[in-house]
């Protein structure tokens, strides 16, 4: 689709799902250790707060949201 609709690209210009999922998964991981140092630096503790719930096709959701203070 994108080739199509931009007639200067090339299968060059665009990644490989591979080469995208690798990009994802480091940017994942660096985000991981900055927050995990920052949690580290936290000044008291840390509340955790969660939520589950379901959509009609009965798919599964959780988020867990982490509550600090930081310097």
């Amino acid at each position: 689709l994108l080739l199509m609709l931009r007639e200067t690209l090339s299968d060059r210009d665009i990644p490989h799902r591979t080469a995208v999922r690798n990009l994802v998964k480091k940017a994942w991981e660096h985000q991981f250790m900055e927050m995990s140092m920052e949690m580290k630096s936290a000044v008291g503790k840390i509340s955790l707060t969660m939520d589950i719930w379901d959509d009609k096709s009965m798919r599964a959701y959780a988020g867990i949201t982490a509550h600090y203070i930081v310097r």
